[in-house]
């Protein structure tokens, strides 16, 4: 089974080579970069924006209380009848008050539903990751290998030492010598063309 390499440049299997080493490192920054941004975005949802609005709670907890007290005051006082301005303030304040209360509630659920919307996506992002950390270096260090041994073999295959006598044989006209393959390579010569 006598079968021929067709190497035609082994300069553009190094082109290759590199190119898949800057792919491979410009792939993985952004991986990375999505992933990370993914993680702050947890972390905003989970983290910041539940203390964003559980503090605006206690902040309109404290001022409704606080106009509630000045209406109460006001009521007690001899103008009773100038109560709209904290009546007003209090309807304001319980407004702000209940607008944080759903935001605090919307924050609960996307915390909840973050994991099944996003986790999925998630989980395809970190497998891709992995093969650029694992399987992409392989290949890299696969295509160097086979550039040393297509290297090698081109060198021993045409480079023969001086003295180095090669069987010849004649072809099938008769006219002119045909080299045949070394004991050690079965295969015949390689063309290169650079």
């Amino acid at each position: 089974m006598s079968e021929q390499a067709n190497i035609r440049s082994l300069d553009a299997l190094e082109s290759f080579r590199a190119a898949l080493i800057i792919y491979q490192t410009k792939a993985k920054r952004a991986l990375d970069m999505a992933l990370e941004e993914t993680r702050a975005m947890e972390r905003w949802v989970r983290e910041d924006q539940r203390v964003r609005w559980e503090q605006e709670i206690r902040k309109q907890e404290r001022l409704l209380e606080r106009a509630r007290a000045e209406l109460m005051t006001v009521r007690m006082s001899a103008l009773a009848d100038h109560t709209v301005m904290q009546r007003e303030a209090v309807k304001r304040t319980e407004r702000a008050l209940a607008h944080a209360q759903e935001k605090l509630r919307l924050v609960k659920r996307w915390s909840r539903d973050l994991d099944t919307v996003i986790g999925p996506h998630i989980r395809r992002l970190e497998s891709v990751r992995e093969h650029f950390q694992h399987d992409l270096p392989k290949a890299v260090t696969w295509l160097h290998q086979a550039q040393i041994t297509l290297s090698d073999y081109i060198s021993a295959i045409g480079g023969a030492p001086a003295g180095m006598n090669l069987p010849t044989s004649l072809s099938s006209t008769g006219d002119q010598p045909q080299s045949e393959s070394p004991p050690d390579f079965p295969a015949p010569p390689l063309k290169t063309e650079n």
